[in-house]
């Protein structure tokens, strides 16, 4: 780690590419939109869908650039900034804040990448350290696991910046809100009459999605408790995974067409008693919506990264001698495929989910 900056003048923020990381900066976005004036204003650059829902056109003297997944930034965009802030960990990222003349490039050191930053934060390594309430050693090395909220936050100090906030917050507009309420109210959900929200969609084969099977389980388990209406929620791309669990649950009410967009996602926890999300981007935009009540159920991510959830999250998981593996699909075939997942037992996310529900807010 380098000198902190006292003023970053002109900053360019380069958001994270997965709309969980992006929640999780979401504090340290603010702080930057707060401090921009005309003189120093802040430029963003990230998914277009993913500023909307951050809120980007509230703040004066902010702008957007467009950069979507598989795209490549433009140097001519990028110049003009005195310091950027780069909270993904792409090499081409530092590059381009490079030949673009940015005065200032700070961002997470990793591989080549650290050569072309001004000011680095290095990540610490574990170095083969027993993973707390698992069991297995790491492999060596290994960059300590930690919640990328405090990962950026400690960046954020290379630009002198003080991030008093910790919390994100994620508001929709009224009129999302509005039409949110009135596509759930057509189902009899009104705040009077709230549901279980459940963000059953998953992107094919991957390892942190919660198997159709486990979430029909966890449903049934809900209702033969006396919990309300379930619906069943995804984001675009992932309509699949949630149409299979209502086929297994027929009764429940399934958003798919369209699914609700990030900021209507947020709107509809207003609505949800309580809510249960696998271990991703969902399970972030679920605790930036607010109090409601919130169960994870967790598979291949290393404990350490969710340990700053607020005392309305519970966690599920269990404990497998595979994991844990941060791997996008389970390399693992026959009876153990997925074991972090499959060997979880539906009832204790049940109980975790009515611990929260009766519990004083």
């Amino acid at each position: 780690m380098r000198r902190a900056l006292a003023v970053p003048g002109r900053l360019l923020v380069r958001l994270p590419a997965w709309l969980g990381d992006c929640v999780m900066a979401e504090p340290l976005v603010r702080a930057c939109a707060e401090r921009a004036t005309a003189a120093h204003p802040l430029t963003l650059v990230g998914s277009a869908r993913i500023g909307e829902a951050l809120g980007w056109r509230a703040w004066p003297h902010v702008n957007f650039l467009a950069l979507e997944r598989g795209q490549s930034a433009r140097v001519r965009d990028w110049r003009g900034h005195d310091t950027a802030l780069l909270l993904d960990g792409s090499w081409r990222s530092a590059f381009v804040a490079w030949r673009a003349g940015i005065g200032e490039r700070i961002g997470f050191a990793s591989g080549g990448r650290a050569l072309l930053l001004t000011s680095a934060l290095t990540p610490a390594l574990e170095r083969g350290a027993t993973v707390p309430a698992n069991g297995v050693s790491a492999a060596w090395p290994r960059r300590l696991p930690r919640p990328f909220a405090s990962s950026v936050i400690e960046l954020a100090t290379l630009v002198g910046l003080d991030v008093r906030a910790r919390v994100p917050r994620i508001v929709s507009a009224d009129e999302v809100t509005q039409r949110v309420s009135a596509r759930f109210a057509a189902h009899g959900i009104t705040p009077e009459s709230p549901c279980v929200l459940i963000h059953a969609g998953a992107r094919a084969n991957s390892a942190k999605g919660v198997p159709p099977d486990l979430w029909a389980a966890i449903a049934r388990g809900l209702r033969e408790r006396g919990a309300p209406k379930i619906v069943l929620v995804c984001a675009p791309g992932e309509e699949a995974a949630a149409r299979a669990v209502k086929q297994l649950v027929p009764e429940a009410v399934l958003f798919d067409d369209p699914p609700l967009a990030i900021d209507e996602t947020v709107a509809a926890h207003a609505l949800a008693a309580f809510a249960l999300a696998p271990d991703g981007g969902s399970r972030h935009l679920a605790q930036a919506a607010g109090a409601t009540p919130l169960v994870v159920v967790c598979g291949p991510t290393d404990p350490r990264h969710t340990a700053d959830h607020g005392p309305r999250v519970r966690i599920v998981r269990t404990r497998v001698e595979c994991g844990p593996c941060h791997l996008e699909t389970c390399p693992i075939s026959g009876a153990d495929a997925h074991a972090c997942m499959m060997r979880i037992d539906p009832t204790r996310v049940v109980d975790a989910a009515f611990e929260l529900w009766c519990a004083p807010a």
